[in-house]
């Protein structure tokens, strides 16, 4: 009876080992989730995912559906989930611009991209504990990781317009079109040194980066991690140039004539009054050389040599009492010639 007792139990044992050695090496039934199907949430919103995918579990706890071991959770907003950690990329688009959405992946994404545009922590996303909360308006992109790239690549930077735009890649200087067929950097640093262009009567300004056609960045300077093959569009805005403000700025650096005595007394180390001095002389000179040669009579030449110091002192090169010194100097000395010549005795 014991004997029979005890083969009993060791053939009880051995099916209770098979039975749990089978269960462990039995594949798990996936669960498959095609686009139709919806994912809702209590306060109305849904989640989706445009493409079919397969799960081992899914279920709903604290307003948050579980994926496995992922769990989003949105608000004021429907998801449509176009990439669920593929190359551990999250992308999904929001039906509404006043969405919110909280992930937890486990740790916090490398690479966060909100509406198309390259977004730093605290500029519509946060991070705390394992729970990234977000705030899209049309589309949000979260990478966890990064991938192996075999290097060198290929990266190549153009303008649009194409024009000549200095770029910085890595702190050194460059000139668009730029086509490195053996870049070697993945952790890449660039920015646009001149964000404004003149061309003729054109302005170009910095507008925005796209990357691969598809990423757009409207920071003048950005971090990327470059994972292959990479095309970068440097895109700036076309205007018409200000021509007035530009010759308002032109005017502020001539040197306009009223400032040339001042201007000739620096070049000629002298003070701005000699300067003045010597500017109104060639003034007096060009007007009285013509009378000296060819009508050598007194009054044309006081009447020129005034003229020549009225023009000199309404520049500014020499200052009115100057005039006034002049005049009663010429008074003096031509005083007997000027009564007669006004009462014609010296005719």
């Amino acid at each position: 009876m014991g004997e029979r007792k005890t083969r009993f139990s060791l053939v009880l044992l051995s099916i209770t080992i098979f039975l749990g050695v089978f269960s462990y090496l039995s594949p798990v039934q996936a669960i498959s989730v095609d686009p139709s199907s919806y994912f809702e949430y209590s306060e109305g919103s849904t989640l989706n995912f445009n493409s079919s995918q397969n799960f081992t579990s899914i279920h709903y706890d604290l307003d948050f559906w579980f994926f496995d071991s992922d769990s989003i959770k949105t608000m004021n907003g429907n998801v449509s989930v176009t990439s669920w950690f593929v190359s551990y990329w999250l992308n999904y688009t929001v039906s509404e611009i006043s969405s919110q959405q909280q992930i937890d992946h486990g740790s916090k994404p490398v690479l966060v991209y909100i509406d198309g545009f390259l977004a730093p922590e605290g500029s519509g996303w946060s991070y705390s504990g394992t729970t990234v909360t977000i705030f899209p308006t049309v589309s949000a992109n979260l990478k966890w990781a990064y991938v192996y790239v075999p290097f060198p690549i290929d990266l190549s930077i153009s303008g649009n317009p194409e024009l000549n735009y200095d770029v910085l890649i890595n702190g050194s200087a460059f000139t668009t079109p730029y086509d490195n067929v053996n870049y070697t950097s993945g952790n890449s640093s660039l920015s646009v040194e001149n964000p404004s262009v003149v061309v003729g009567h054109f302005i170009y300004t910095f507008s925005h980066w796209v990357v691969n056609g598809t990423t757009n960045i409207t920071s003048s300077s950005f971090i990327i991690d470059l994972e292959g093959n990479t095309t970068i569009s440097l895109v700036f805005s076309k205007a018409i140039r200000d021509i007035a403000f530009d010759r308002r700025n032109i005017a502020s650096e001539i040197v306009h004539l009223a400032d040339t005595g001042e201007q000739l007394g620096k070049m000629l180390g002298v003070n701005s009054f000699i300067g003045g001095l010597i500017m109104s002389a060639i003034i007096c000179a060009i007007f009285l050389f013509p009378v000296m040669v060819f009508k050598r009579t007194l009054l044309p030449m006081v009447i020129m040599g005034f003229l020549s110091l009225a023009i000199s002192t309404g520049l500014g090169f020499i200052p009115f009492w100057i005039d006034l010194v002049l005049l009663l100097i010429v008074a003096v000395l031509f005083s007997g010639k000027i009564r007669d010549y006004v009462t014609g005795a010296g005719n």
